[in-house]
């Protein structure tokens, strides 16, 4: 069993995508789901309509809601991976964060809270219900595509900015980068948001042509 959170690279790349390119605190999630040998991953990265300032980003109820209507019932409890950027800052939860947690993991039997910064560092847990309550602190990621070279690889060794930077670099070294439409959809997301804040809109709306 791997002891890291796996990323689909096109999930990894979408997020870092958004954390590195806002100067506010943004928010979304993401999708986990679960491969024929029934290893999680992430594979899917979203971003809600929000409210967004230079340190808070919330997501209305009416909203999350309105998202959530449009994915099959059966798949909405594999939308667990809950994340957030302090731009600038510590990725070190906040009390407001813990509760939050918290609260949502009421809602899901798995749910994997991540806070992320623009220095590339991380703060992630997994909590779970089943089959009792629980939490873990995430020390690793990892590429899902990658997986059966994770026991040889010296990620182990490196803090969580290290690692973002080494998958980054071997990422490039491969080749693998976003598709033109997941990047033109990110970049007008993007474009449309910045220098907006206190208070501005973020709109997702273009996601829904891919």
């Amino acid at each position: 069993m791997l002891d890291a959170l796996l990323f689909e690279a096109t999930a990894l790349l979408t997020l870092m995508a958004y954390v590195r390119s806002v100067k506010t605190e943004i928010c979304g999630i993401g999708r986990i789901q679960r491969d024929q040998y029934d290893i999680p991953r992430v594979t899917d990265i979203r971003i809600l309509p929000q409210q967004v300032g230079a340190a808070d980003a919330s997501v209305t109820a009416a909203e999350m809601e309105a998202f959530f209507e449009t994915i099959p019932e059966s798949e909405c409890k594999e939308w667990c991976f809950n994340w957030h950027t302090h731009p600038n800052f510590a990725t070190n939860p906040s009390g407001t964060d813990l509760t939050n947690y918290r609260n949502l993991n009421d809602l899901f039997e798995t749910f994997v809270p991540f806070i992320l910064n623009q220095k590339g560092e991380y703060n992630g847990y997994v909590y779970h219900t089943h089959p009792v309550r629980g939490v873990m602190e995430v020390h690793r990621i990892w590429l899902y595509e990658w997986r059966r070279d994770y026991g040889r690889n010296i990620i182990q060794r490196f803090d969580t900015k290290g690692q973002i930077s080494l998958l980054e670099s071997l990422m490039q070294m491969h080749g693998l980068e976003l598709t033109e439409d997941e990047q033109a959809v990110v970049d007008r997301i993007i474009a449309e948001h910045k220098g907006e804040y206190p208070n501005s809109p973020l709109d997702y709306t273009d996601w829904k042509e891919i």
